[in-house]
Order: C-alpha cells, then structure tokens, then sequence
C-alpha cells in the first residue's frame, strides 16, 4: 500500500506552491 506516500508526496507538492 502506497496511501501514505501518495498522500505525502501530495502534499508536498501542494506546499511546495
């Protein structure tokens, strides 16, 4: 399962903006 890194990499994508 690669929820949690899914999610992490979302949001760091996010806060990288």
């Amino acid at each position: 399962v690669v929820s949690v890194l899914n999610l992490y990499r979302f949001i760091l994508l996010l806060e990288s903006s």
